[in-house]
């Protein structure tokens, strides 16, 4: 698979190297919200203010424009090693609601994709205090 393959109506594949060669994460269009499945290419919230995730084992540039394109992408994040969460200005609002993602297919073509969430917590983004 590569960069805009579609696995399933309203779920495609994005490029996101950086943390390794060939990373790649999943957006998947949930009830008419690009939702992100991001994996290790953004492993927890404060790579959104720093940029960076803290764990490339690749290449930093390729890390950081994979950071921007995630962010242009989507504002709601699977990330690989925290709990969800929604970017909404300044602030980062982690999400309670389902750990999964349902996506159904069938034979003849036809796909869906739901979530429901609610705000659990909310912190706000403050990159003077972000480990660098």
């Amino acid at each position: 698979v590569s960069e805009g393959d579609k696995i399933v109506d309203g779920v495609s594949i994005i490029e996101t190297p950086g943390h390794t060669k060939g990373h790649m994460s999943i957006l998947a269009d949930i009830d008419g919200e690009n939702v992100l499945l991001a994996g290790d290419a953004m492993p927890e919230s404060g790579t959104v203010a720093r940029g960076l995730p803290y764990n490339v084992f690749w290449d930093v540039a390729d890390a950081q424009e994979s950071v921007e394109k995630m962010i242009a992408a989507s504002n709601v994040f699977y990330p690989g090693h925290d709990r969800p969460f929604r970017v909404e200005g300044d602030e980062i609002n982690y999400l309670e609601g389902p750990e999964n993602i349902h996506v159904m297919d069938s034979t003849e073509g036809g796909g869906t994709a739901s979530l429901t969430f609610t705000v659990s917590a909310t912190r706000t983004v403050n990159v003077d205090i972000v480990q660098k």
